[in-house]
């Protein structure tokens, strides 16, 4: 495809569906954005001519926001100076994209556009511009007529999509502080209302929607953000799924938009709207024809896919356990037995095998891998070999398929490139067993090396990953899992989708390890096998919802517990001692600054009421602080005689009354770090 811009034809890459970048291999050492800033640096001195053309690109973000205040600021604001803005864009931006072809230099350029508000900046623009166009309602699927302004919305919309195909960082920014994902879907409503019948395969509207939409999705960002609301003046209107909105190009019958429609919908989809997919089986059938036919054609493409990236999204299918069923049903197996072993591609093999991986958390498909005797040894010898995605993938898979029993379970004639766990007497085992082990995604480490450093300071023995990740990964995870008391589940949807996190959470799960779930993003309710591990257990917050002080003490104070629990079952003395001495000062020094409950006067309560404003209240005036405390202790034990207590005893009638009282007993929890052992 061709794209005019400024008198100068470029050529446009209209390839969608193109490979994320590779994360980081090497461990964490502190922080997510110290890991970014290290990889960027790295990336720095390998290509150090690329400072001048960032130092270039970061300019314009500042520029672009100009023209915005100079044009907000006009009572009769003119347009901005398209030809200039257009050169600009292709000078500093999509030339260097050209020029700069490897996939860490493109990975470069997109971290710093993202570090220095560049993607903000320009998603900014492009809501300015949709906003003074002279469209009523406008797309790109509407611009008939190229001209200078929609030469620079395309220019835009090409940025986004090529960057974020690199960049991690770039996609998260447009996700969390631009309204892309808006105008994306805009399009996608007008093409399907006015162009459905006609869309040509090469339509640049549609293909960077739903490229910026794959590449976001494939990114690892929530899949909250695909639930837009298309007039963001109307308080009252109702969001639109992505799903929603894609689900019809399904029916196209051009094929190459069909696979770009179903692979895009492989990273939006979440546990719930799977279903819709799974009850369609012919896009299966699809999507696996589309892959045969991908490894037998000379470049191993199909419809410009590459057999990695179609495996990419066979795998993202695999992570919903229906999909599981259905895609072995498929024969699914032959055809990626037959890449791992007579594949000459790494890339593929490494795909292929996390396709397995996904599968093998189905009890089922793990036994049809082991005893395919070909297949398993083959895959078994691969944990050690010298490419490191594949070794990596099959140690997983590998893992998962043994639960853990990998020496055990050894192929017939193979030796175990993993030493045993050596014989240690129960002394020392009982020395070892005592840590506190914390289970997370990458993307919560900042807030959880707080809650590792405060456990540590009370004398708690903590496992976490960044202190003790040396040598194999794997048999680091597993006898950290083996040797905890705890488990910190610490879940998010990113923690759901990984399988890293769901092969550590159900193996500590599998040896029967005490799970102390940990919620670490606001109102995420998990499902499917998440929701299945964590179930009913009481939860603990630790996300910008609640103070981190306040939730710290309720989550000590629940290790506590438990491992005095523990201490009955077992004589070992453990940290229990270290700890409660610890956590007894703490105590003291909270109770200090606060006045027991039960020693309430009647300022202390009015104080209370007023704080909370149920001062209006009168039936509330005459309780005490005993009576108040005995209050939180029916909320959490009876919660119907509670209810009406409110109603009968202290008058308290209309649900917004209960909706405020209640609340206001939730924060003594908080305020009084004494309250709940009175419910022990």
């Amino acid at each position: 495809m061709e794209m005019q811009t400024n008198n100068r034809t470029r050529k446009v890459s209209i390839k969608a569906g193109t490979h994320s970048p590779t994360p980081s291999k090497k461990p964490p050492l502190r922080t997510i954005s110290r890991i970014i800033r290290e990889e960027d640096e790295q990336l720095y001195s390998r290509f150090p001519e690329m400072r001048e053309t960032i130092d270039g690109i970061t300019t314009l973000g500042p520029w672009l926001s100009s023209l915005i205040e100079d044009g907000d600021d006009s009572e009769d604001p003119e347009d901005p100076d398209y030809k200039d803005v257009a050169e600009q864009l292709l000078k500093k931006v999509l030339d260097q994209f050209d020029t700069f072809k490897e996939p860490d230099q493109r990975k470069l350029m997109g971290n710093q556009m993202a570090k220095n508000g560049v993607v903000k900046d320009m998603g900014d623009f492009y809501k300015y511009l949709v906003r003074i166009m002279p469209l009523a309602e406008f797309t790109l699927a509407e611009a008939e007529d190229k001209d200078d302004g929609i030469i620079v919305v395309e220019q835009l919309r090409q940025i986004f999509w090529n960057l974020s195909d690199n960049s991690v960082e770039f996609c998260a920014e447009i996700a969390e502080n631009t309204e892309m994902i808006r105008f994306l879907v805009i399009d996608l409503l007008a093409i399907r209302k006015d162009e459905f019948d006609i869309l040509k395969e090469d339509s640049f509207p549609f293909l960077s929607a739903v490229g910026i939409l794959h590449n976001v999705a494939r990114s690892g960002v929530t899949k909250t953000c695909f639930s837009v609301i298309l007039d963001s003046q109307d308080e009252f209107a109702k969001p639109i799924q992505v799903l929603d909105v894609l689900m019809p190009y399904l029916e196209t019958k051009n094929t190459h938009i069909k696979l770009i429609t179903l692979l895009g919908l492989a990273h939006i989809v979440n546990e719930q709207q799977n279903q819709i997919l799974s009850a369609n089986a012919s896009l299966f059938d699809f999507l696996l024809e589309t892959l045969k036919s991908a490894i037998k054609s000379k470049d191993h493409r199909k419809y410009g896919f590459s057999v990695e990236e179609l495996l990419d999204g066979l795998a993202n299918l695999a992570k919903n356990d229906l999909n599981k069923a259905i895609i072995m049903d498929k024969k699914a197996f032959p055809i990626l037995k037959d890449i791992i072993i007579k594949g000459k591609s790494q890339e593929e093999k490494a795909e292929a095998l996390k396709v397995i991986w996904e599968l093998s958390f189905m009890g089922k498909n793990k036994q049809t891998f082991m005893g395919d005797k070909e297949f398993w040894k083959k895959i078994y010898l691969l944990q050690s070999d010298s490419v490191e995605e594949v070794s990596k993938a099959a140690q997983g898979a590998c893992f998962v398929i043994t639960d853990g029993d990998l020496h055990g379970k050894a192929p017939q004639g193979v030796k175990s490139f993993r030493k045993p766990a050596p014989i240690v007497r129960k002394k020392e085992q009982q020395d070892e067993e005592q840590h506190i082990m914390i289970s997370y995604n990458w993307a919560d480490q900042k807030m959880l090396l707080r809650v590792r450093d405060r456990l540590q300071d009370v004398g708690y023995k903590v496992w976490m990953d960044v202190d003790n990740m040396e040598g194999d990964i794997l048999d680091a995870m597993a006898r950290a899992v083996e040797n905890a008391h705890i488990v910190l589940m610490c879940y998010s949807e990113k923690y759901k989708e990984s399988k890293n996190c769901r092969t550590e959470a159900q193996y500590a799960y599998q040896v029967n390890k005490d799970i102390i779930p940990v919620l670490m993003q606001t109102r995420y309710k998990p499902d499917g096998w998440l929701g299945i591990l964590v179930g009913s257990k009481l939860f603990y917050e630790f996300t910008t919802k609640y103070p981190f002080e306040n939730k710290i003490r309720e989550l000590i104070r629940e290790l506590e517990n438990r491992f005095r629990v523990m201490m009955k079952k077992d004589s070992a003395p453990k940290v229990l001692s270290i700890v409660s001495t610890q956590i007894e000062q703490t105590k003291k020094e909270d109770m200090e600054n606060k006045t027991a409950m039960v020693s309430w006067t009647t300022d202390d309560l009015s104080e209370w009421l007023s704080r909370n404003k149920l001062e209006a209240f009168v039936g509330l005036k005459s309780l005490s602080g005993a009576q108040l405390a005995f209050l939180y202790k029916l909320f959490r034990r009876a919660p119907e005689f509670f209810y009406r207590c409110l109603e009968e005893k202290l008058g308290l009638q209309s649900l917004e009354d209960l909706m405020r009282f209640t609340d206001a007993l939730e924060k003594l929890s908080e305020e009084q770090p004494d309250l709940n052992q009175q419910l022990l």
